[in-house]
Order: C-alpha cells, then sequence, then structure tokens
C-alpha cells in the first residue's frame, strides 16, 4: 500500500530565523532545477552501470567486493530519491528553495559575513543551487569552529545540505549535532525527520512526544502544527505495529484538521488516507473503505487527476478491493492509478512497479479484466 507523502513523513517545525542580509539566493526556476535533477539521474544512473561492471570483475578481492557494493547501495538511495524528486518536481522545487533560503538564513545567522568573506558565502549558495553540495560543506566544517551558537547553526546547516545531497545518514548526524548544541525546535523536527528516514524508530519516538508537547504549548489543542505533530507520532506507532496507540492519535489529528482547516483540505484528506491505512493493516475492512473513498475524492478535487496522490487512493482502494475479492472493482482502479502513475512517474519507480505488479496478479486470477474496465 501506499503512504502518503504530504503530512505522513516527518515535517520541519517552524524557527525563529533571523532575516537573510545583503547575501541573495540567486533565482533558479522550476525548469532549470527540473533539468538539474535529470542530469543528476542521468550521471548516477551511469555511475550505476559502471560501478555494477566492476564489481562483478573476477579479479576484484573480497575487501574490493564489499566496497562496490557499499558504494553501489548508496548510489541506489541516490538514484531512489532523485526519482521521487520527478514524481513531485513542484515539491521537489519547493523543498530546494525552501533549502536555499534556510542556508542563506544560517550563513546569516553564525555571522560569517566577514569571518569566511561576502564572496565565498555567494559562491556556496550558487553551488547548492546546482547540486554541487561539496563547497557548501567546506565552508560549514569551517564555520563550525567558531563557538557553540555557531556550531550550532552551523551543523543544522551542514544537516540541510547533506539531506538534499541524499546523503541521509551523515544528515542525521549533524541534526542531531545542531539538536544537542541548540535545543531548538527546528533542530529538532529535522532530527526526528532523519531518524525516520533511516527506520530508527526508537530513537524518534521521544522526539515525536516532545513535539507534540512543544505545538500543544505553542499553539494550543486546537492548531494545524499540534495535528501534524499528533499525525507524525500516530505514524511512527503505525509503522512498529502499534496500532492501539496509533488509533485515537489519528483521530484527533482527523478531528483538529477539520475543525482548522475544513473537509476540504489535502491535510485533511491525509488524515483520512493514514486512518485508512491502519484499518486496513488490521484488516477492518469496512471501516477503511469510506475513509480512503472520501480521501480520494478530496484529492480529486483539490489536487486533480494526474496527481500521484490521487493515484496512491485509487492504489490503496484498489488493493482494499482485491483484498476481499471484490476484482471487479479494484481493476479500474488499479488501472487508473497506473495511468496517472506512467506519466507522472519513471518507468522503474517503487509505486508503478508496484500497481503494476498489483494488476499483473488480478489479471493472472482474472484475464477478462485486462481490457475494457472503467472507473465508476
Amino acid at each position: 500500500m501506499f503512504g502518503d507523502d504530504v503530512d505522513q513523513s516527518i515535517e520541519n517545525g517552524h524557527g525563529n530565523l533571523q532575516a537573510a542580509r545583503d547575501i541573495k539566493i540567486q533565482g533558479i526556476t522550476f525548469e532549470q532545477h527540473q533539468q538539474v535533477v535529470k542530469e543528476k539521474d542521468t550521471e548516477i544512473k551511469q555511475l550505476i552501470e559502471e560501478k555494477t561492471r566492476a564489481a562483478v570483475n573476477a579479479e576484484n578481492t573480497v575487501k574490493e567486493k564489499e566496497k562496490f557494493e557499499e558504494e553501489l547501495r548508496e548510489l541506489r538511495k541516490t538514484h531512489a530519491a532523485l526519482q521521487e524528486m520527478m514524481q513531485n518536481p513542484h515539491k521537489a522545487y519547493d523543498a530546494h528553495i525552501k533549502g536555499a533560503n534556510e542556508l542563506q538564513k544560517v550563513l546569516c545567522d553564525i555571522g560569517t559575513l566577514q569571518a569566511l568573506g561576502h564572496n565565498r558565502i555567494q559562491a556556496a549558495l550558487d553551488d547548492f543551487k546546482n547540486l554541487n553540495y561539496a563547497a557548501v560543506d567546506q565552508l560549514l566544517q569551517d564555520s563550525e569552529r567558531q563557538g557553540i551558537l555557531q556550531a550550532a547553526r552551523s551543523a543544522f546547516g551542514r544537516g540541510v545540505n547533506a539531506e538534499a545531497a541524499i546523503k541521509y545518514h551523515d544528515a542525521y548526524s549533524h541534526f542531531k549535532r545542531a539538536y544537542e548544541l541548540g535545543q531548538g525546535k527546528t533542530e529538532l523536527y529535522a532530527y526526528a525527520r532523519l531518524c525516520w528516514e533511516l527506520g530508527e524508530y526508537g530513537e524518534a519516538e521521544p522526539m515525536l512526544k516532545k513535539l507534540c508537547e512543544w505545538e500543544k504549548e505553542d499553539f494550543g489543542v486546537n492548531h494545524a502544527a499540534y495535528a501534524r505533530a499528533l499525525n507524525n507520532l500516530a505514524e511512527l506507532y503505525r509503522a512498529q505495529g502499534r496500532h492501539d496507540e496509533a488509533e485515537p492519535l489519528h483521530d484527533q489529528a482527523k478531528e483538529i484538521w477539520r475543525t482548522a482547516l475544513g473537509e476540504d483540505h489535502p491535510p485533511y484528506a491525509t488524515s483520512l488516507n493514514n486512518l485508512a491505512l491502519l484499518y486496513h493493516d488490521q484488516g477492518r475492512h469496512d471501516e477503511a473503505e469510506p475513509l480512503y473513498i472520501q480521501a480520494m475524492e478530496i484529492r480529486r478535487t483539490t489536487l486533480g487527476e494526474v496527481h500521484p496522490n490521487y493515484a496512491g487512493s485509487l492504489h490503496n482502494l484498489g488493493v482494499l478491493y482485491v483484498e476481499q475479492g471484490r476484482l471487479d472493482k479494484a481493476a479500474p482502479l488499479l488501472q487508473g492509478a497506473l495511468a496517472i502513475l506512467e506519466k507522472a512517474l519513471p518507468a522503474d519507480h517503487a509505486h508503478t512497479q508496484s500497481t503494476r505488479s498489483r494488476l499483473d496478479r488480478l489479471y493472472a486470477e482474472r484475464p477478462d479484466l485486462r481490457d475494457g474496465a472503467e472507473m465508476s
């Protein structure tokens, strides 16, 4: 089943970062960012092919083979992350611009305009724009040596940079250090998010609980920020199979989002989808179905019928019907999801492959459903 990529994962909080001064992010357009991502993806694919050929060299020692395999694992992670960027290019572009702005604020916060030099900082920001992260990291390494507060901001900046470079273990280490030094909400959200990305759920749990407490104190129990924190903790519990603990949190988040934002809003659809996934995991199909349908309709009207999240809703509902033996209803949903995903994502993307695999198994059981099914 597809999870939700809007609010299911750990999101950033809001920190009090001072405004940038005379350092400027040189603009990169949406189209330019798409092109840079595609070029980077092509480069990584070529590296994977080269490393794969080198890894099977009969003359390699065991240690050399292990080294190649480790490099291939990292390259494949990078390739998968770049595919995610191409899946939702607007989200990827927004994240890149957000990261660039955060980096700009970090550089101003640590007071390095004179110590490190205006030109060097500007050059590093330009490198970040073009997904060349080494110069940024070197600059921040230099500034990290300048005291505890500056170190906290620098470590956070290095985390932003490493995450953008799809070096999640490095980003985790930097965000952890930033939180240990700075003890701020922004740092804690980032640290928790990387624990989530790396599957370190036990480490993430106390941080997510603390974030729930902080959002409650800062905004109250009826604010969307508190709902987001509850949703994040609930999804952690669901990932661990702790369904009884996840359910009341999802219910609470859903009601807060409904009241705060209204029922025709993507985060509310997220809460419906995630609660439906929880019911689905437990085999509570009759309770999951109406939530999947409601989330699907909200996404159709708010995101459109070519959006990957809408395809995710079609997929989830289709899988539910397959498991219930309702293949006539499942086929058009999975066909619709695949049609969207084949246009929105690379052919070898995990979501596309998952839906295609589901359809292949369905067709093996019911060949008559291969053609002519229509979504009702």
